[in-house]
């Protein structure tokens, strides 16, 4: 998924290396498709139901096909957990 975020954001193709042989690397392009790239596989709206329903993080992983550390931060950088904890708290 991390090279079809490249496709999906539109960044422009480079070569993988450069003349000299060293790997050519754009940080922001990469940082961005590296936060687009599991998005794609685990939606905010998915991590946001995992934790409502106390899924555990294995079972969620492989319900993803995802691995569990994939799982674990989205489900940190979504704040699903703590959003979970609050819905449940206002109910």
């Amino acid at each position: 998924m991390h090279e079809a975020a490249h496709m999906l954001l539109m960044h422009p193709p480079h070569p993988m290396c450069g003349a000299d042989g060293t790997r050519e690397y754009v940080a922001e392009l990469e940082e961005e498709a590296n936060w687009l790239g599991p998005a794609l596989l685990v939606s905010e709206e998915a991590a946001l139901s995992i934790a409502k329903l106390g899924t555990d993080l294995r079972s969620a992983a492989n319900n993803f096909g995802v691995s569990p550390s994939l799982m674990q931060m989205r489900l940190n950088v979504t704040g699903a957990r703590r959003r979970a904890r609050r819905a449940l708290a206002s109910q």
